[in-house]
């Protein structure tokens, strides 16, 4: 099998982002989009999980495909109302997770890897905000949902909260990895197109009205504050009475594939 037929391909988070619509991203008119997904600020009343397809690209017919890596992150952050020129305007100041076994008291995050075989879908005419996009359909950047409204705080995932498709071996059901790339060529196999590969994530949201904190009497101080986990001092420095409104607020992923020629490939 020669070089030329085989490809390396890099797919990553692409989302909107409000903070941003005011000037943009880049020299492009209306570019407002950046490396991550904006996780809603609210616990929807349903009590349900958002879902999010992170990123994903599509496998032709002819094509044999594998996932040589993988990377997720996700950030947290305080939100402040800062006011310019007498209008109030949001202000974050996030951290990214970078522990892989942390995440909030009462929240915490799931991703998966899936091959979804290829579909027709046309999804019904809904006025969603940009990158959210109604049902499982596609392989850009969204969270995912049936219906949307954070003032009313209404989100319903579709299919029950569950993203579409099969299980990549190895791959599927991980626990808040940090944003760092994750090499998997000795456990993903090889799938055929027609599909997509495609990266989810099943986020809830920490209840930061509610959910348990750390008396000011209890917090550490000195080298005992400095041993704890850089998520954990962001928390006791911002996340709790009464500066507490730390959440979630962003999530993505990149992945690695390697395309190579069904008939030419072992």
């Amino acid at each position: 099998m020669s070089r030329r037929d085989r490809r390396i391909v890099e797919v990553r988070t692409l989302g909107y982002q409000s903070s941003r619509a005011g000037y943009g991203t880049s020299a492009s008119a209306g570019d407002a989009y950046g490396p991550y997904l904006e996780v809603p600020q609210f616990i929807p009343i349903s009590g349900d999980r958002f879902l999010f397809r992170l990123c994903g690209a599509v496998v032709a017919p002819g094509e044999r495909c594998r996932v040589l890596g993988y990377k997720f992150t996700s950030l947290i952050a305080r939100t402040f109302s800062v006011e310019v020129d007498g209008d109030q305007w949001p202000y974050k100041v996030e951290r990214e997770v970078v522990s892989s076994m942390w995440a909030f008291p009462d929240g915490n995050i799931t991703y998966y890897l899936r091959r979804i075989p290829m579909r027709q879908y046309v999804p019904p005419s809904v006025n969603f905000p940009p990158s959210v996009q109604y049902g499982l359909g596609g392989t850009d950047s969204a969270l995912l949902a049936l219906t949307y409204d954070p003032v009313a705080r209404i989100y319903t995932p579709p299919a029950g909260g569950q993203p579409d498709g099969d299980p990549i071996a190895g791959l599927d059901r991980i626990k808040d990895q940090p944003g760092v790339w994750i090499d998997t060529t000795d456990c993903s196999d090889y799938v055929d197109g027609p599909c997509a590969i495609v990266a989810y994530a099943d986020l809830k949201q920490s209840n930061s009205a509610e959910r348990p904190f750390l008396p000011l009497a209890n917090y550490p101080t000195g080298t005992l504050a400095q041993g704890l986990r850089p998520e954990d001092q962001f928390l006791l420095v911002w996340g709790e009475p009464p500066l507490n409104n730390t959440q979630y607020s962003g999530v993505a992923a990149g992945l690695r594939l390697e395309y190579v020629n069904k008939e030419k490939s072992p």
